[in-house]
Order: C-alpha cells, then structure tokens, then sequence
C-alpha cells in the first residue's frame, strides 16, 4: 500500500533540521544590503541602551549617598550658623555692655574734669585776689608847690608820687610833662615840648610806703603877665602830667597815667577830666 504524497514528503528529524539551516541560508542570501545595514543599527542601539541603562543606576546610586552627604552637610552648616549666630549675639551683648561701661567712665571723667576745672577756677580766684592785695600800687598823691609862676619866671610843676601797695614797685618808670594851652583845646600829652632831646626818664624800686618827688623840667619862656593874668581868669591852662610804669612781684607791668593843672590862685592843683587811669 503507498502512502499519499503529502505525507511521503515529510522529512524526517535529520531531514527537518538540514532543511531549516537551508531555508535560513537562503533567506540570508536573499535579504538585501540595506536589511542587513538596519539589523546591524538595531543590535547597536540595543547595546547602547544597555550601556545607558548602566549609567543610569550608577547616577541614581550617586545621587543616593551624594543626597546622605548633602543633608550632612546642611546639619553641619546650619549649626555653624548657628553658632555663628549665638557669638553675635554673645558679641553685641557685650558691646552694649562695654557702651554702658563706656558711658559711665566719661560720665566719671566728665565730672573729673569739671570738678578739676571749678578747682582751677577756684585756685585761680584765690590766686589772683592774693595778688590783688599784695602787689604793688604806684599813683599820684599830691602835688608839689608851683614854683616860679610869676613875672618874668620860669615856673616848674611837681607831684608825689607814692606807692601804696605792699610789696616793692619793681623796674619803675616814670616820664613827665607839662604844658600850657587854651581853655577847651585837645589835650595832648606832649613829653618832648621842654626837652631838646628827650624826655625825662628815670628808672628804679620804689618800696611799699614810699615814693619820690617829680618835677618837670622849667617852661623855656619867660611868663609875661598876660600870660599870669589869662591863667587867673581860665582862659589858659597849665597842666603837669605824666606816665609812671613798674611790674609788682609777679612779674606784670602796671601803668598809670596823671594830669593836673594849675587852679586860678595860681598855687594849687586840680585833677584834669582826662588822662587819669591806673591798672
């Protein structure tokens, strides 16, 4: 009996398997260049993808520990800041504690110095009202008798000059004058009218309590008796006056200034209304 034709061209298992390998050999000759170029494309974009996979879990697991070591570090600085924080603190509570400090030192030292200062002030009063009364005090006391006011005379003024104070009049000074002007003219203090070359001058102590006699020098001019009779009726004045200078014990120089003219009797003395001053 013979078998269909169907089933008497099955191979067998040898068969079966050299026929396949035949089939995929022929299938491979028959795909084309550009088959094979997109099959070649495929398995490296597979590889690739791999390859990517890979790196990706190793991102990930850095990422992991570099995440631990960040929240590390964050602990870490923020208790550096805020240790950072509590010594500012700490520092501006001591600055204010040093301002306090610093307030109340000037307020010491202020107190110090005004009470320093009210003491100099104190020291100084004291000092220059000791002076005051010691020191030295040189004026006019009096005047000398006029001397040769008369016809035909040459007359001379004087005064007394004193010192009243209570210690010596040191490197005294004095220089004198004397004039004769009109009623109402400005007075000037001319020491060089009866001296050709220069005035009177003389320098020396005078003690407390003491003093000396001051002459000027005789007028030039021969009194007429117009000129007698215009000082009787006030229509000229005859004046002495003069500039004493001395330093007292404490080393200042004091200066006074006198003038006094001739009354209508023709024998005293009156202060003028101007050049009289002491310091």
């Amino acid at each position: 009996m013979s078998l269909p034709p169907e089933i008497a061209q099955v191979p067998t298992g040898l068969n079966a398997q050299q026929e396949a390998a035949n089939q995929t050999t022929e299938a491979k000759r028959e795909m084309t260049g550009f088959e094979r170029g997109t099959l070649r494309w495929a398995k490296l974009a597979v590889g690739m993808s791999a390859v990517a996979a890979f790196f990706v879990c190793l991102q990930w697991w850095e990422m992991r520990r570099g995440g631990i070591d960040t929240h590390a570090l964050a602990q870490a600085t923020k208790n550096a800041s805020e240790a950072a924080r509590d010594q500012a603190d700490a520092a501006q509570r001591f600055s204010h504690t040093v301002e306090a400090i610093n307030g109340r030192m000037q307020d010491a030292v202020d107190q110090l110095e005004s009470a320093a200062n009210n003491a100099k002030a104190a020291i100084k009063a004291t000092r220059d009202a000791m002076r005051l009364d010691q020191r030295a005090w040189v004026g006019i006391e009096g005047h000398l008798p006029v001397e040769n006011l008369r016809l035909g005379g040459h007359p001379r003024l004087g005064v007394k000059i004193v010192n009243s104070g209570k210690t010596p009049a040191l490197h005294f000074i004095e220089l004198i004058g004397a004039n004769e002007q009109y009623t109402g003219a400005p007075f000037v203090a001319d020491y060089s009218r009866h001296v050709p070359t220069a005035p009177r001058l003389s320098m020396s102590v005078i003690q407390p309590n003491s003093g000396l006699d001051a002459y000027t020098l005789p007028f030039n001019d021969a009194f007429t008796q117009a000129m007698i009779d215009d000082l009787k009726v006030g229509r000229v004045m005859l004046r002495v006056y003069g500039k004493l200078s001395y330093e007292d014990v404490f080393h200042k120089r004091h200066h006074t200034t006198f003038c006094m003219f001739v009354n209508a009797d023709l024998v005293n003395l009156a202060p003028c209304d101007t050049y009289n001053y002491a310091d």
